[in-house]
């Protein structure tokens, strides 16, 4: 029966973190058989050593590559989550152990080309100076370095013996850069050994915190999707994302604008969002008239007929037939009297 724990995304996330505690063995294992073997550098194992032996430590030179890039994607993960806001200082992290990976990977091919090309070429001295030499401690002063700055300024948020880690790391970071700057003008005997061994301490110490904690990087990484397709709704309401406590670490800029842009009195007719939305949901609301029921026509009403005029006024006699004699109280003409 398949275990349930198997199949969950925790499984997955801790041996993902644990690659960092592979990546510190195969190391400790490709220097152990330089130093039973009596092979100091690169270009003794190139040129002096057996076939199997060659081929064991070139292996082990390859796998550490593999799985120092595993881990780098795991422990991005982790600070990403952490840090907030650009990300930027998880970005170099990532950049610097991709680049670390690199040169290992340069170091097999190098490797093979001095076993099989022939000799007086110089591809021994090559193969010494990358991974024998300063450039993996400038690399690996960023990689350490990074991760420092992410958990010291994330403060209380980590756990007390996280925030020790990254303020230790902060100094060993520091100190990798300043020693592949001595290294370019002294090589000192106990350098090489000094940077080797605090690099991998470190990745050693880191993945194993990370095992036990950082189980929640994939917890939903395996849940079914839902294919629905996503339905859009006018409002006029602004919607505002939540935070988490770790999300963004510092954003406290864009938290006391958005302070300051609730204090500010709303302006005549609403703020952008609404003006937006009411165009939006009036045109989503309106509806078409409906159509008017033809009503029926009423007969015109009929013209009133004009008055008939007033008939004429009789003219009474007097000198002129237009003339109107005097009359008296009584309405008697005066030549009656």
């Amino acid at each position: 029966m398949r275990s349930p724990y198997f199949g969950t995304g925790r499984f997955w996330t801790r041996l993902a973190a644990a690659s960092g505690i592979g990546f510190a063995g195969v190391a400790v294992a490709a220097y152990v058989i330089g130093s039973v073997k009596d092979l100091p550098n690169a270009a003794a194992v190139a040129t002096r050593a057996s076939d199997n032996i060659w081929g064991t430590w070139v292996l082990l030179v390859g796998l550490a590559g593999v799985l120092l890039l595993w881990f780098s994607a795991t422990s991005t993960a982790r600070l990403r989550m952490v840090e907030g806001g650009s990300r930027r200082i998880s970005m170099e992290h990532l950049v610097a152990g991709a680049a670390i990976a690199a040169l290992l990977f340069v170091e097999v091919a190098v490797q093979f080309a001095a076993r099989t090309a022939p000799s007086g070429l110089g591809l021994g001295f090559l193969a010494t100076s990358i991974v024998n030499g300063p450039v993996l401690t400038f690399a690996g002063g960023v990689y350490v370095l990074s991760a420092g700055v992410v958990g010291t300024r994330a403060g209380a948020a980590l756990p007390w013996f996280s925030g020790v880690i990254a303020r230790v790391s902060l100094l060993l970071g520091v100190a990798l850069i300043a020693a592949g700057g001595l290294w370019l003008f002294r090589d000192y005997a106990w350098l090489n050994d000094t940077a080797f061994f605090s690099f991998v301490g470190w990745v050693f110490v880191r993945s194993g915190l990370g095992t036990f904690r950082w189980i929640d990087l994939d917890i939903d990484s395996f849940s079914p999707i839902s294919l629905a397709p996503a339905t859009r709704r006018v409002t006029g309401r602004k919607t505002t994302a939540r935070m988490s406590d770790l999300e963004d670490t510092f954003a406290v800029p864009s938290l006391v604008r958005s302070t300051r842009t609730a204090r500010k009195p709303a302006r005549r007719g609403g703020s952008a969002t609404t003006r937006r939305a009411k165009p939006a949901a009036r045109k989503a609301g309106a509806r078409k008239p409906a159509a008017r029921k033809a009503a029926p026509r009423k007969p015109a009403a009929p013209r009133p007929t004009p008055a008939p005029p007033p008939p004429p006024r009789p003219a009474t006699e007097g000198i002129f037939p237009t003339e109107e004699l005097e009359t008296d109280a009584l309405g008697r003409p005066e030549d009656q009297l």
